[in-house]
């Protein structure tokens, strides 16, 4: 016997039962906890350098996936057909030759590059060092100007640039250094890089904001970040302290040093070259290590307490209930009265009367209800629902082999809403047809409704022959007579041996379903098939569409989704992933546009109803032809609404007035058609071309009158006119009086003046 506060227990009785019990547990799970800690004790400062470890590598990951793709972008802009047109412009050695309309098209894409926060740009500029000039995110800037009141530097001058033009280099990424602008009186600091192919026609120069680069750092509190070049250089540093440290050797292969009772780290960069080094003081990692181990030991004594004390209540609390429970249920009479502390018992308690009558009740329903209660059996079984029901285990699912059948329903909304007919109705007719079709093959067989758009039939056989290969054909004939209301995709199961494969069956024909391919047309797919679940744009592909929806190329962005469908199309994609690529590129388009403030028809959500009527990959086509054109021609309306083609017509008619201009000309820098360039001419200013053009010309016809040493016919040249008769027509219509008489007008004027 053991006494305890008045109370007598006998050793077998059910609270020392669960109290040895739980003292057990809690002294193995002491010894677990003291052997556990005692190996962490000795391995905690080795999983300290290992996380350290870690932490180098997601940091020389994030920054190389940074530079990576800073050098794409670099190059791409390399190779962009309007730099290469402006270089070809520039080599004639006058501004006034390059397209302003090309530059201003060129400028809002490197300002829209800098805004991308992926980069951490502060600049992204195209040098011309054959004639000295540079294009950025503002404009035109002259080489001079630029490094001498913009970009300021004792160790980036302007001759550091230049003679990088006769360095062998094709990407680069040079030492951070502060930049003072002499009009903001701003200082940065700032990593430049340089990209330049090897025939060295022009650079592209990129200014990397140095501390938000560093934010990619996420090391140990007081850790520091160093990046070296291959010659051992600090390229960035993120204090001057660490920039200034004298760092032992490493030979390239050890993963982290000891020296002096500081911790290095090291990591070699695959695509820029670099040399990532991580410094932590041993003081550091050692205050964490001696913090751990003493969290430990409390957090163990006060499990090991909380233990002892929680098993012998609750062993004291459940004995007596328990206790009762047995008696009433060995004796089959009402339990007497009796309260416990835990809700639990009270219930049971009070129910314990009531389940000996709904146990009767049950046996006798489950018995009248058998087929339902089978179907139930499987639906809970399939659907993994938990069920408090005591069912006998004969209702429950039938043994032996099987073959899971699985058809989805792809309903055609719009011929479906035409009809009048709706899903719900539609699913119970066609679960209730294959019902009996199948068990006409089939007796021993169940078809369930398992949503609205699937169902299931499980079919006891051992092996998949003739009659089920003809009994689901002859279902097929059926579907397709209805497919302008709705699809279905049939997948047949290996065979199982037993019941408790269910789940695995089912698992498998869903897997099957997603193999369905983008056809009008029922299907019956019989084997699980390998397919490649990536039909995506390459990263290239991605920028490229992007940046064409962005310019307005509408043609260009069909082009790259049409060729994408039909590769997927030529390596047999499912309709699963052709739809989950139409949802992506339409997801991403839309918020592109909202991106560039452009206003957007509808919702993302109308375009992808659509979506959900396509079958087959020319509809597809259609919707996302349809869908990306209306969108980007919209970009491309925007854009041109923001640029004042009239203030483009004016300074370019003061600035080459004197060159041979026609209306064909400036049509032809605007990209537009003459006569739509006349016409808008006329109705935005109520003057044609020609009257503007003659307008800038008889005024500096006016100012040259003024100078005796030229002649008329010398002025006539220098406005443009092709003869001296066409001049002083023109003057004469323009002012009343031929240019002979206006110049002695104006000597007679000075002499009496």
């Amino acid at each position: 016997m053991f006494r305890f506060s008045g109370l007598n227990f006998k050793v077998n009785s059910l609270f020392m039962k669960l109290l040895i019990n739980f003292l057990i547990i809690i002294i193995l799970l002491a010894s677990y906890n003291l052997w556990s800690l005692y190996l962490y004790s000795r391995n905690v400062e080795r999983e300290i350098i290992s996380h350290n470890l870690s932490l180098m590598k997601n940091t020389s990951e994030t920054l190389e996936n940074q530079f990576r793709s800073l050098k794409g972008l670099m190059f791409n802009l390399y190779h962009d057909s309007n730099v290469k047109a402006l270089y070809r412009q520039s080599l004639s050695g006058s501004l006034q030759d390059l397209d302003y309309l090309m530059m201003t098209n060129l400028v809002n894409q490197l300002r829209n590059d800098v805004a991308n926060p992926y980069y951490h740009l502060e600049n992204l500029m195209i040098y011309y060092p054959g004639s000295s000039f540079l294009i950025e995110k503002e404009g035109l800037v002259l080489e001079e100007r630029m490094f001498s009141r913009f970009y300021i530097s004792n160790s980036y001058p302007a001759s550091f640039f230049q003679k990088q033009w006769e360095e062998p280099i094709s990407f680069s990424i040079f030492p951070a250094a502060n930049f003072r602008n002499e009009h903001t009186q701003n200082t940065s600091s700032l990593l430049p890089v340089i990209a330049q192919t090897m025939h060295r026609d022009y650079q592209i120069i990129a200014f990397i904001q140095a501390n938000k680069l560093l934010q990619a750092y996420s090391g140990t509190p007081q850790s520091e970040l160093l990046l070296l070049d291959p010659q051992g250089s600090v390229i960035l540093a993120s204090s001057e302290s660490a920039g200034k440290r004298s760092l032992p050797e490493w030979d390239g292969s050890k993963k982290w040093l000891l020296q002096d009772h500081t911790y290095y780290f090291f990591k070699k960069g695959e695509e820029s070259g670099a040399t990532y080094v991580s410094i932590i003081p041993y003081q550091t990692m050692n205050a964490t290590l001696q913090q751990l181990n003493w969290m430990a030991v409390l957090l163990f004594a006060v499990t090991v307490l909380i233990g002892i004390a929680a098993s012998f209540f609750f062993s004291r609390s459940i004995h007596r209930p328990v206790r009762e429970i047995i008696s009433s249920f060995v004796q089959g009479k009402k339990p007497a009265a009796y309260h416990s502390s835990i809700n639990e018992f009270n219930l049971i308690h009070d129910r314990m009367d009531g389940l000996f009558q709904e146990r009767n009740q049950m046996n006798q329903k489950l018995i009248s209800n058998k087929s339902l209660l089978t179907n139930y059996g499987y639906m809970t079984r399939f659907k993994k629902i938990y069920s408090d029901v005591p069912i006998t285990r004969e209702f429950m699912v039938g043994e032996g082999t099987f073959i899971l059948v699985l058809y989805r329903l792809h309903y055609r909304k719009s011929a479906m809403d035409q009809a009048l007919l709706r899903q719900e109705k539609v699913a119970a007719r066609v679960c209730e047809f294959i019902q009996l079709h199948i068990r006409k093959s089939f007796p021993v067989s169940h078809t369930l409704q398992m949503e609205n758009n699937q169902i299931l039939s499980i079919i006891h056989t051992d092996k998949r022959d003739e009659p089920l290969q003809n009994s689901i054909e002859a279902l097929k004939k059926t579907f397709d007579f209805d497919r302008n209301f709705y699809l279905v995709t049939v997948a047949v199961s290996s065979v199982f041996k037993q019941s408790s494969d269910f789940d695995k069956a089912y698992e498998q024909t869903l897997m099957m379903i997603r193999q369905a391919r983008p056809v009008e047309e029922t299907q019956i797919i019989w084997e699980l098939a390998q397919t490649d679940s990536h039909f995506m744009f390459t990263p290239e592909q991605e920028h490229e569409f992007y940046v064409n929806v962005q310019a307005g190329n509408d043609a260009h962005c069909n082009h790259l989704v049409a060729r994408m469908l039909d590769s997927m199309d030529k390596h047999q994609a499912t309709s699963e992933q052709l739809s989950r690529f139409a949802e992506t590129l339409i997801v991403k388009t839309w918020k592109t546009m909202e991106l560039l403030k452009v206003p957007c028809e509808g919702s993302p959500a109308d375009i992808l109803a659509q979506l959900q009527e396509c079958i087959t990959t020319e509809q597809y086509k259609r919707v996302l032809s349809q869908f990306i054109s209306r969108s980007v021609r919209t970009i491309k309306v925007k854009r041109e609404e923001q640029y004042d083609i009239i203030e483009f017509v004016m300074n370019f008619l003061e600035n080459h007035y004197e060159e041979d201009i026609s209306l064909d000309l400036l049509a032809d820098k605007l990209n537009m058609s003459p006569t739509y360039l006349s016409g808008y001419i006329k109705e935005k200013t109520g003057h044609n071309f020609t009257e503007h053009l003659n307008r800038v010309r008889i005024r500096a016809a006016k100012e040259l009158l003024s100078k005796p040493e030229l002649t008329i016919k010398e002025i006539g040249e220098r406005l443009g006119y092709r003869n001296s008769t066409s001049f002083i027509r023109m003057f004469k219509k323009w002012t009343g009086q031929p240019p002979g008489d206006y110049r002695k007008t104006l000597l007679f004027e000075k002499e009496n003046g």
